[in-house]
């Protein structure tokens, strides 16, 4: 007969083991890869041409053009000399929530020019010159030039531009797509009253704005 200090023992050693398990289990079972916090209620846009489509949460706003906060343009090749490449739409994130931070803003822009020539899509223009190749990637089966290093450059009272370049050819065009973000510097302010933005949290909403693209005629 077992007396109730064995049934104590036996008790305890049978939840160390089903603990030691449920340990294990947790090690081997895949990550769950978390969306952006805060990203909800997306919105489909098309563009009046039916071309492509692209989907935006509610924190962000589509606007006509070249409509952000600092319009920078589009760093298409121009086809012809002197020709500026229209900007089709902005995305634009709502900045009520990050006020007390160094957010100057955030935004994606998609441009296209009628432009099948692979050697110029594959490039990306500054305004002065262009600028070579990085790297390429593939979603949703759009293969896209990757400017992946982008650019960054220091604006007025400090403020930081970064750029992120992606261009693919479909049906005889060249397209872009642009991530911005932008930053200002902590330095100007009294110290203690502005709080620097979590830049990654941004960047991993524009990524998961431009992952939507896709072409909506073959």
């Amino acid at each position: 007969m077992q007396t109730n200090s064995q049934s104590l023992t036996l008790t305890v050693i049978a939840l160390g083991i089903v603990g030691i398990g449920l340990g294990l289990w947790s090690l081997m079972r895949p990550e769950t890869v978390q969306a952006p916090q805060g990203l909800r209620n997306w919105t489909e846009f098309r563009d009046t041409d039916g071309r492509f489509s692209l989907q935006y949460p509610d924190t962000y706003t589509q606007l006509p053009g070249d409509t952000g906060d600092f319009p920078i343009g589009s760093a298409l090749v121009p086809a012809q000399s002197g020709v500026t490449v229209p900007v089709i739409a902005t995305f634009k994130l709502d900045e009520s929530d990050y006020g007390g931070t160094n957010l100057a803003g955030a935004w994606v822009t998609v441009a296209v020019t009628q432009n099948n020539n692979e050697n110029a899509c594959a490039q990306s223009f500054d305004g002065l010159t262009t600028l070579a190749l990085t790297a390429t990637r593939t979603q949703h089966d759009i293969t896209w030039y990757e400017f992946a290093d982008g650019w960054i450059a220091e604006g007025a009272a400090g403020t930081k531009f970064e750029t992120r370049t992606f261009h693919t050819i479909n049906n005889g065009n060249c397209y872009e797509v642009l991530l911005h973000l932008a930053t200002t510097n902590i330095g100007n302010y009294d110290p203690g009253t502005v709080a620097a933005v979590d830049e990654g949290t941004l960047r991993a909403q524009l990524q998961s704005i431009f992952q939507t693209f896709t072409f909506t005629q073959e």
